[in-house]
């Protein structure tokens, strides 16, 4: 048997390993990840041993953190979309603000910078499965130079 124990003190026992996502109930969204045992994790998680669940929302200075890195990646999709040659980059800033600039030191025009919205909108509205791959930094390498 597999215990879960929830933050509010209650528990579950299951027979089989559980994804997380199994565990929310469908009318509640507000969640944008879990802790497991204190450690991030997504949705897609499977719990295969004892552990403590906590789920975290816009409370949480984790679930923000997941929410921009989401964030950034829909943009940096959108714009790769729109404009092949255009290289974002990103800077953090002490205020805990992002900014991006073209790598090429070029403003980005008003016609591009409002379809890379519109294209942030369709991916947004897409719905797209995030799935978290790991790989070495040679893989990651050939990965990123055959983007471009």
């Amino acid at each position: 048997m597999i215990r879960v124990e929830f933050e509010n003190g209650s528990f579950k026992e299951y027979e089989n390993p559980v994804k997380i996502k199994s565990l929310i109930d469908k009318n509640d969204y507000n969640y944008f990840a879990c802790k497991v045992n204190n450690k991030l994790r997504d949705f897609d998680y499977v719990i295969t041993k004892n552990c403590k669940v906590d789920f975290v929302d816009f409370k949480d200075t984790d679930a923000s953190k997941v929410y921009e890195s989401s964030l950034r990646f829909v943009l940096l999709m959108a714009s790769y979309r729109v404009n092949k040659d255009l290289s974002l980059v990103a800077s953090f800033n002490i205020s805990r603000s992002t900014m991006f600039r073209n790598k090429n030191g070029e403003a980005i025009d008003l016609e591009t910078f409002k379809k890379i919205e519109k294209e942030m909108k369709n991916i947004v509205d897409a719905d797209y499965k995030i799935v978290r791959h790991t790989v070495n930094r040679d893989k990651a390498t050939e990965i990123y130079n055959s983007i471009g």
